[in-house]
């Protein structure tokens, strides 16, 4: 019922830890207890390393939990003496139940922005899976990852070589059009929200665009 990103030094919650009074599970993280399970379990939870100022690295982390609706308690951006902090309450649909949410985002000795996540829950003991949901998307919400297209599959899977060039154009165009269509509809500020490609690293959307008409 307690998932962090780093199990060796987890987030420290401040603000929310006034509100877990009498009945409510520990605020501070039970490494011992839970540190090997958790690496059991979901191995595949462990910082965001991205190639971003600190700063701007902390206000994405930001907006993502402003768009996921999560109710902000505190938060402290990032400066020379301290990492930048986020906390927050998301309340569970079924129950009703408050879990704790806390993101981190500091400098490693690489000079690349780290972001770590927590999610606990408040009461009880068994989250069935939900707080390793959460930690998962609140990760992919800040950076989603854009795969990069196997161009050679691409054109084995449908045949192009054998196929007629006006057709072959024709669906491309058709897809182009589809493409334009998905984005038109975009505020601007979702033009700058970013994503890790595969081969690229951090991109915007309006860069990862720009890549794909060169």
């Amino acid at each position: 019922n307690d998932i962090t990103t780093d199990t060796t030094a987890a987030p420290r919650f401040v603000a929310l830890a006034k509100a877990r009074g009498r009945g409510a599970n520990p605020a501070e993280y039970p490494a011992q207890k839970f540190a090997e399970l958790q690496h059991s379990a979901h191995p595949d939870l462990r910082p965001l390393l991205v190639s971003r100022p600190l700063e701007e690295t902390y206000e994405m982390a930001l907006e993502t939990i402003k768009r996921m609706r999560y109710n902000i308690v505190a938060d402290e951006p990032p400066n020379a003496r301290r990492p930048g902090t986020i906390e927050a309450v998301d309340r569970t649909l079924v129950i009703g139940f408050y879990d704790d949410v806390l993101v981190r985002v500091s400098a490693d000795q690489q000079g690349r922005s780290r972001i770590d996540v927590r999610s606990s829950s408040r009461y009880g003991t068994h989250d069935l899976g939900r707080n390793a949901t959460r930690v998962r998307r609140v990760l992919a919400e800040t950076f989603p990852v854009c795969e990069s297209i196997a161009t050679e599959l691409w054109v084995e899977e449908r045949r192009h070589r054998e196929a007629d060039p006006a057709r072959v154009i024709a669906e491309w165009r058709e897809s182009r059009a589809a493409m334009v269509r998905l984005l038109e509809p975009l505020a601007p500020a979702e033009w700058h929200r970013p994503m890790l490609h595969s081969t690229r690293g951090p991109l915007t959307l309006a860069e990862m665009v720009r890549y794909m008409n060169d």
